[in-house]
């Protein structure tokens, strides 16, 4: 897939209501970096993450000072969301068995930051820290891609 392609995709402008979602057809599609894959995505769920994630409010409060996704903290936009993603490889990342290709996935949404659940206060999540499923594809590390 060529660097210059474009994608649908559904953008979170800011922190707040619906009217902070931005549908585009001129998003680059994602490259997978080394140990990811890209996923063309066949369906991806609204979560409460999705929700408390657009309005903000795992800052733990209504100002704008306070606002953040989930690990809280600056919070990059626009970011594409959606956690619970389904859907093909269709493209890998070096050091990503070529047996990968075309598999039918499940996407984990926690990046762990350190050796498991322990550290889930550490994770990122995909759809909120980095970009997610709402959108035609997305770029996923290969081991969050479960056949």
């Amino acid at each position: 897939m060529s660097e210059k392609q474009q994608m649908k995709a559904v953008l979170l402008t800011g922190f707040g209501g619906f009217d902070k979602l931005e549908y585009r057809e001129d998003v680059a599609v994602p490259q997978p970096a080394k140990g990811e894959v890209l996923i063309k995505v066949g369906a991806c769920a609204i979560n409460n993450t999705d929700l408390w994630t657009r309005e903000g409010a795992y800052g733990g409060s209504v100002s704008e000072d306070s606002q953040s996704g989930w690990r809280g903290g600056k919070f990059q936009f626009p970011r594409i969301q959606g956690a619970d993603t389904v859907g093909t490889i269709v493209e890998l990342g070096t050091e990503v068995p070529e047996s990968r290709l075309q598999e039918r996935v499940i996407v984990n949404p926690t990046l762990y930051a350190g050796s498991g659940e322990e550290d889930l206060h550490l994770a990122d999540l995909i759809g909120s820290e980095r970009d997610g499923g709402f959108a035609e594809y997305v770029a996923v590390p290969a081991e969050n891609a479960m056949p």
